[in-house]
């Protein structure tokens, strides 16, 4: 592997020499033969992959049980990096079409030149929009998001997503419109009287990641209007669904 390569990979092509080569000193490669499985759906990831040569492809499994291809990749194209930044398993299957060789970089290195490198970190943010993760502009340090670390049946999320660097952790804040599109549903997830939410057609709130540490905290919870007052006094630390049930409930029910 050569800098002409890594350059030719998107969330890279605006580096320059020296900081193509701090990249190159953190990737290693792995050979796949044809028809192995690359990522499997739900695992947990700790690595990012490039392909070099040869092509990936990226299923998902419906609720039928069938396979849905989502992508063909090729030279150059990034996989994986979805679960760096989210923490969360991996939604999708990653498999060889043919012989393929590709790039690594392990969850440390990548977060670490997002964290060091502005220009990835924005170029990142286009692939994802390239791919249909983000939705309307882009800028220095802003991108609109129409898909949320959290998967609400029941509504659909909008996000304005900030990163910054803390003390050497990456944050991303975002500022969230969650629109109950089905009040039935929702009321089902998360185990709410659906009475309580027959007033309710939005909830704004606001939310906090370390990508470092995993911690998810929550603040400025405000029902259908934003000019409302917050129902939350301080910020909060959520560690799992459960405790978002139960913090929802708690703000509906009083």
């Amino acid at each position: 592997m050569d800098l002409d390569f890594l350059r030719s990979v998107n969330i890279f092509s605006d580096l320059s020499e020296n900081e193509l080569t701090n990249i190159k000193d953190v990737c290693t490669t792995r050979n796949y033969p044809k028809n192995s499985m690359i990522i499997l759906e739900e695992e947990m990831g700790d690595v990012v992959f490039i392909v070099m040569t040869g092509t990936v492809k990226i299923t998902r499994v419906n609720d039928e049980g069938k396979e849905v291809i989502l992508a063909m990749l090729g030279s150059g194209e990034v996989f994986g990096e979805m679960a760096i930044l989210d923490g969360e398993s991996r939604s999708a299957n990653a498999l060889s079409q043919e012989n393929c060789e590709v790039v690594t970089i392990n969850r440390e290195d990548f977060l670490n030149i997002i964290k060091t490198n502005n220009k990835v970190a924005i170029n990142l943010m286009t692939e994802l929009y390239d791919n249909n993760e983000i939705l309307i502009n882009i800028n220095e340090k802003l991108a609109e998001v129409k898909k949320s670390y959290f998967k609400i049946d029941g509504g659909t999320i909008k996000s304005k997503i900030s990163y910054m660097d803390d003390k050497g952790d990456l944050i991303f804040l975002s500022k969230n419109i969650l629109n109950i599109n089905n009040k039935k549903k929702f009321a089902k997830k998360f185990q709410i009287n659906a009475r309580k939410i027959n007033h309710v057609d939005k909830i704004y709130f606001n939310l906090q990641k370390n990508v470092d540490t995993g911690k998810i905290s929550i603040s400025e919870i405000k029902l259908n209007d934003i000019k409302n007052q917050s129902l939350l006094k301080q910020k909060l630390n959520i560690n799992n669904v459960q405790e978002l049930r139960s913090l929802l409930k708690s703000i509906l029910y009083t």
